[in-house]
């Protein structure tokens, strides 16, 4: 019998603990969802991305939509391994949404790997769990939109991001 109210105890612990943490963990996804978007701005704001080398991004995925369908003929897709992951997540979004569309959500893909890569990295860097290491937020998102990012580099900022 004593074993039965040590279950029931249990269980009911463990019910409550369930029902403490998602709040807070509704939290921590709001707290993530709310600075992405804040990182995102810069990409929203604007009414071209202004980037050196986007535009040949941008050039390059209409190309290939062309050939594909067959309207320019004497042009073939020559299939290149490296350093081509930003061209085909833009080829991939320009079937589906579009010019515009698709390298707002090209370049905010590769701004939020970036960021949150580097955040990553940040907090396996912090030794000590008491300090915050969220206090260099603003320098991370500053980078995030730094030089390589004015210069249009988006296969070394993504391959940047999801090395950290």
């Amino acid at each position: 019998m004593e074993i039965r109210v040590t279950t029931v105890a249990q269980t009911i612990n463990t019910i409550h603990l369930q029902r403490t943490a998602t709040p807070k963990l509704w939290r921590r996804a709001a707290f993530y969802f709310v600075i992405s978007l804040i990182c995102l701005i810069p990409c929203l704001w604007q009414s071209r991305i202004q980037s050196g080398d986007l535009a040949s991004h941008i050039y390059n995925a209409w190309l290939v939509q062309l050939i594909q369908q067959g309207q320019i003929q004497g042009l073939f897709i020559a299939h290149q391994a490296t350093n081509v992951a930003f061209d085909l997540l833009l080829s991939g979004l320009f079937h589906v949404a579009g010019s515009s569309l698709s390298q707002r959500i090209a370049v905010g893909m590769c701004v939020l790997i970036f960021f949150w890569g580097a955040i990553y990295f940040i907090f396996q860097l912090s030794c000590a769990p008491a300090r915050n290491p969220w206090i260099v937020f603003p320098l991370i998102g500053m980078l995030a939109y730094s030089w390589v990012y004015h210069i249009g580099f988006f296969n070394y900022y993504l391959s940047v991001g999801l090395c950290f």
